[in-house]
């Protein structure tokens, strides 16, 4: 049990990490001084990078290589058509979403702790190529010289020898378009097949994100329900069976949680691992997203 446990916190703990970090990036959205609201960005040509210089470059200390997609496409999700899910090996993720969301000195900060640094060769890469142009503007605005765009990120995937990489269980952070999916009957990949429940969780009475509206077919979760009234710490495992049974959750249940507090969502999520559910999922950036 101590080891079953232990393995449930890591995965837990490293996907709260990732839900963390990621809303720490986006979080300034108010910072639009008024030369950025009045000045659009200004069109650049950036240089490309065919497939073999690439691939060369991949460890080479002075190239610092971004992917532009949103968090699933990073994280390891199959989507825009590209065959392989995941990133290109050794990238950093910046999505350029967060153009909209950081502007001034704190984007120039949070380039900075990326690691996009202005000394360094800088290759851009996304599904859509007017995205890494817009970001390659905005690195020129900023000053930075040597940009590059690789345009062939489909190539890249369609070859099994290039390397790419995905984030450890990728899969237990679900995206909008995947729920939509699967409320739709249509599948989606990696679910399955054995059933799914939904769920909003917060503490007490639904949140007001279930009351005014929520994904259809969710039922809530208090989690008062998963919870020693002792001290509130997850358990005992025998009043959180009872929970499972009552809202028809098997071991072979796909469930996805969400909530307004991140944490709560964790806790509902490692409450069910923990008591033998197989495949349970967050919904990334909640929703939010």
């Amino acid at each position: 049990m101590y080891k079953k446990t232990r393995s449930i916190l890591l995965v837990l703990v490293s996907l709260l990490c990732f839900l963390f970090l990621t809303a720490c990036g986006t979080s300034s959205k108010d910072n639009t001084s008024e030369k950025d609201k009045k000045e659009p960005t200004k069109t650049y040509s950036a240089k490309t990078i065919d497939t073999n210089e690439l691939k060369d470059n991949l460890t080479n200390q002075n190239y610092v290589i971004v992917d532009l997609r949103k968090d699933e496409a990073f994280n390891g999700w199959k989507i825009d058509g590209i065959s392989r899910g995941g990133h290109i090996k050794n990238s950093v993720h910046f999505p350029t979403t967060w153009l909209k969301e950081v502007k001034g000195d704190k984007l120039s900060s949070l380039l900075k702790k990326k690691g996009i640094t202005s000394d360094k060769t800088i290759v851009l890469y996304h599904s859509d190529n007017n995205e890494s142009k817009k970001m390659a503007s905005k690195l020129n605005e900023l000053n930075y010289s040597n940009i590059l765009v690789y345009d062939k990120l489909d190539e890249w995937a369609n070859n099994e020898s290039l390397p790419m990489d995905a984030l450890p269980n990728y899969e237990k952070l679900v995206y909008p378009e995947w729920v939509n999916d699967l409320i739709n009957d249509k599948n989606p990949e990696t679910y399955p097949g054995k059933g799914y429940l939904i769920i909003e969780t917060s503490w007490g009475r639904p949140s007001k994100y279930y009351t005014s509206g929520h994904i259809p077919g969710t039922v809530h979760l208090d989690t008062n329900e998963i919870e020693s009234e002792s001290d509130w710490n997850i358990g005992p495992v025998s009043k959180i069976e009872k929970t499972l049974k009552k809202f028809g959750i098997t071991p072979d249940t796909t469930v996805i949680l969400y909530s307004e507090n991140t944490m709560e969502g964790a806790r509902g999520a490692l409450a069910m691992m923990w008591a033998g559910v197989k495949d349970v999922r967050l919904l990334n950036g909640n929703l939010k997203a």
